[in-house]
């Protein structure tokens, strides 16, 4: 089968070079290191990326929101013993008077105090404020009992706490009427907030959020989402968390003769299949659940297959994932039937939808992870076709996403030349900013945002690839600017290293060895494997990405060139290799038997004695022939003094 994918996908060099999408940035993709299980893989959407509906048809009410306030629960956090004083509404008398009340149990001495109060209005709330924390002591027809008219006619923040904590004592008792009361509580507030009354602590925004709530407890669904969409709309950053929330409420605690009833509301419906068509670890089961009701449902009335359909794919449910992926006619839907396609080497009918998918693709100005998955499935076929410009430009098009492959293809598939003239000829690279470096240390350096700086990134892979090719003056222009100060040294010293003669050659090529060793990832570090420089030098996993005929899908053409431009030696951090043979070629501008060829030698041993055992050795053996024996030979490369510390 692996053979024959190899021969049916020319098509997909329709695929020309005015891709440009956006894509958000990611983790790092791997997706040519596996290429067969990259094809028949289910995708596993995201559920941020998944409901991005319009939350604009959901206008939100024009009510006053802290963006910094999403808990809402926190801003009324008063106790019984704690509660937050207006002190410009209250004389001396009245705020003694509420002191006392506050220490005064049960509520009816309490409430003795609170009637000897002036300000009837502030005795009020506060009325309000204490039956609301012992509201457990109360029936809900009496926590309704409370003077809350006073505040008809008022224009205060009393007002609108006071019926904040009516609505929210009714929600409580979690009862039909009560449920019902603290709706209209609820949207009461907000009422008022919108003609114009001062809003203090967000109290409408919190009822905003609490009306969600108390409509998902009176059963009405849609409508709780539609206010959280609103919440979205006022500029709420933990709408998302509201969504999943009221989701799993309505999965995990509702009996199946309630969930059907969810179901069948548009809104909850459509948000409940885009769930079952993301994956949470621990939801399985609910997902499983989802899955069988919506599957019962009237199928004139539901649309959203392609999401039951990939569910069922990721399940091992081909039959049924066929059948619902052939009712839809979205992106995702056609690459569930390509998948399928593959899967029983129906070769003409996955070029057919991979054919259409792209063609849909190029017209669309943005994707999310899923998309730019199928421009990552395409590429890997394109690269399995041999057309290795074609594949590359399609993984530049992710901004950064499939970054892995993109290093793997400009480090060891493209010539010198087919790299340099695409960063040429790409007038994107005038319009991003520059590759943000942070430190001097390399140990420390951390090259951040590569998804927003692909194209700077991949500057850098060229300038890092002319110098390892000897091209330097070539790769200066190339570089970033941080790399570009150490490549103008490490030429400076080159040259004059060339220039000079004996001692001071020596001298010349250790200081060229020392920055090789201490800078040199900046300038001759892969980007993939030995070195990983991606991972800023510090990954430790394998240290080759691509192992020649992954699952067949290797063309003879990208054997080919993996075996003419991969040149990247065995040796993990290889610049040190380079590093310690500057340093070995010092010493030989040196007298043997003096310190500093010793010194240069045993240096050269130390920076590759954990990486390159037998180029340690082979150091030693030279240090043996030209220099005296030494007492202890365990520490040469371990314990090494400065060359020429002297001066």
């Amino acid at each position: 089968m692996m053979k024959i994918i190899q021969l049916f996908l020319g098509f997909l060099l329709l695929f020309t070079s005015d891709v440009g999408f956006g894509c958000g940035p990611d983790f790092q993709k791997f997706l040519l290191s596996n290429r067969y299980q990259t094809l028949i893989k289910s995708h596993e959407g995201r559920f941020d990326e998944l409901i991005r509906l319009n939350y604009n048809d959901y206008e939100a009410p024009k009510i006053p929101y802290n963006a910094k306030i999403d808990g809402l629960d926190h801003i009324f956090d008063q106790t019984k013993r704690k509660v937050k004083i207006e002190a410009q509404y209250l004389s001396t008398e009245d705020f003694k008077l509420l002191e006392t009340a506050k220490e005064t149990e049960p509520f009816e001495d309490a409430k003795a105090m609170l009637d000897q109060m002036e300000n009837r209005i502030a005795a009020s709330y506060y009325e309000v404020t204490l039956k609301y924390y012992d509201y457990r002591e109360h029936t809900p027809e009496r926590f309704s009992q409370v003077p809350y008219p006073v505040f008809t006619a008022d224009n205060t923040p009393w007002q609108l706490w006071a019926l904040f904590n009516i609505a929210r004592g009714q929600l409580h008792f979690e009862s039909e009427e009560s449920i019902r009361q603290a709706i209209k509580g609820f949207k009461e507030i907000i009422a008022l907030v919108e003609k114009g009354i001062y809003d203090t602590q967000h109290v409408a925004a919190g009822s905003l959020g609490y009306l969600a709530t108390a409509y998902l407890y009176s059963g009405q669904y849609d409508q709780s989402f539609k206010t959280i969409f609103q919440l979205k709309a006022l500029g709420s950053t933990d709408y998302q968390q509201r969504i999943l929330d009221n989701l799993r409420y309505i999965m995990r605690y509702l009996s199946d003769e309630m969930r059907q009833k969810a179901l069948s509301q548009p809104l909850t419906r459509s948000l409940m299949i885009k769930m079952s068509y993301s994956h949470f670890n621990g939801y399985d089961k609910l997902h499983e659940k989802v899955y069988h009701d919506l599957l019962s449902l009237n199928e004139g009335s539901m649309d959203g297959f392609e999401y039951l359909a990939n569910y069922a794919y990721r399940k091992g449910l081909y039959e049924e994932a066929q059948e619902l992926a052939a009712k839809s006619d979205t992106l995702l839907a056609k690459s569930v039937l390509a998948k399928l396609a593959i899967r029983k080497d129906d070769i003409p009918l996955a070029q057919s939808l991979y054919g259409q998918i792209i063609s849909e693709l190029k017209n669309d100005v943005e994707l999310n992870a899923d998309s730019c998955a199928l421009l990552g499935e395409s590429a890997l076929i394109i690269a399995s076709q041999g057309d290795f410009l074609q594949a590359f430009e399609v993984l530049m098009s992710t901004e950064g996403q499939y970054w892995a492959d993109v290093a793997y293809l400009a480090e060891n598939i493209l010539s010198i030349q087919e790299l340099k003239k695409f960063i040429d000829n790409n007038k994107q690279l005038n319009n991003n900013q520059p590759v943000d470096y942070f430190g001097m240390d390399f140990q420390g350096i951390e090259r951040m945002g590569i998804q927003n700086n692909s194209y700077i990134a991949l500057k850098d892979v060229l300038a890092r690839r002319l110098m390892r090719d000897g091209q330097f003056d070539l790769a200066a222009e190339y570089f970033s600017d941080y790399p570009r100060e150490i490549a103008q040294s490490y030429i400076l010293l080159k040259n004059k290293a060339e220039g000079s003669q004996g001692e001071q050659r020596a001298r010349y090529l250790w200081e060229l060895a020392l920055l090789t060793r201490k800078r040199g990832g900046h300038l001759l570090a892969f980007e993939g494997s030995p070195d990983w420089y991606m991972y800023n030098l510090n990954f430790t996993g394998e240290s080759d990405y691509i192992e020649p005929d992954h699952d067949g899908l290797m063309s003879e053409a990208e054997l080919l060139r993996l075996s003419q431009y991969k040149k990247a030696p065995r040796m993990r951090w290889s610049y040190r290799g380079l590093a310690a043979e500057t340093a070995k070629l010092a010493a030989e501008y040196l007298v043997p038997q003096t310190p500093d060829y010793e010194h240069l030698l045993c240096k050269a041993a130390s920076w590759v004695i954990d990486q390159d055992e037998y180029k340690a050795k082979e150091y030693f053996k030279t240090f043996l022939v030209n220099a005296k024996p030494v007492e202890d030979r365990k520490l040469f490369g371990r314990e090494c003094s400065t060359p020429f510390a002297a001066d």
